[in-house]
């Protein structure tokens, strides 16, 4: 075989190679374009003047640059800002995001004939508040005080992609002394496991098999009502 055709040859198997890897599955995708947004004001860092006129750069979910002027980048979807002001995400540190004191004010969010809301129905009611945070341009929530499922359902088809909002980080089941601020047990029924899911505990040995067991249903962190407060005692 000639050289030339040797080599003819062998740029022809790497194509094809190239085209395989293309079609094989779990084969890397294509990277995807950047997004360019032109912002009339950028407050980049608090306590400097915000820049004026800027680009800022974004590839896949990651804010890549930030440049003078309003540049174009071939392929780029270009978002226009020049008549916005821009800020980096905000964070509400304490919120509650499974509902809101109006819904239960007005007997919203409670199907009929139970006295209570389902965890499914504060599930739905989390994904909703959360989304309206994110509207509001809050990208992080801490949400310090819920219960044992809404919130953590909502935070994790967050995570996954399956649902629209902020970064939220979950506390679950607040922890409280029996009778304290976060204590929302009845005193019917069997208390061993009505405690353990509703955070109640007394003395260290009680209160730290309460945060095992918070943390094993996904907390991120805890949240400790020490005192009473402005809804119960």
């Amino acid at each position: 075989m000639r050289a030339k055709e040797f080599g003819l040859s062998a740029a022809l198997a790497v194509a094809a190679m190239g085209a395989m890897a293309q079609e094989r599955p779990g084969a890397s995708p294509a990277p995807e374009p950047p997004t360019v947004l032109h912002v009339g004001s950028l407050l980049a860092i608090p306590g400097q003047p915000p820049r004026q006129n800027v680009s800022v750069i974004v590839r896949g979910t990651k804010f890549d640059q930030i440049a003078d002027a309003f540049i174009a980048i071939d392929g780029a979807r270009v978002v226009d800002l020049k008549d916005h002001f821009a800020l980096p995400g905000l964070m509400d540190a304490h919120v509650h995001v499974r509902s809101q004191p109006s819904d239960f004010a007005r007997g919203q969010g409670i199907r009929q004939g139970r006295l209570q809301p389902l965890p499914s129905d504060l599930a739905v009611n989390a994904l909703i508040y959360a989304r309206r945070n994110l509207a509001a341009g809050f990208t992080t929530l801490r949400d310090l005080g819920s219960d044992d499922q809404s919130v953590f359902a909502a935070r994790d088809a967050i995570t996954m992609g399956r649902m629209v909002g902020p970064r939220i980080l979950a506390a679950g089941p607040a922890l409280s002394a029996t009778g304290g601020h976060a204590d929302t047990s009845t005193v019917e029924g069997d208390q061993t496991n009505a405690r353990l899911f509703d955070g109640v505990c007394d003395g260290p040995d009680e209160c730290t098999r309460a945060v095992r067991f918070i943390h094993k249903l996904g907390a991120d962190v805890i949240k400790f009502t020490a005192t009473g407060g402005f809804s119960s005692t």
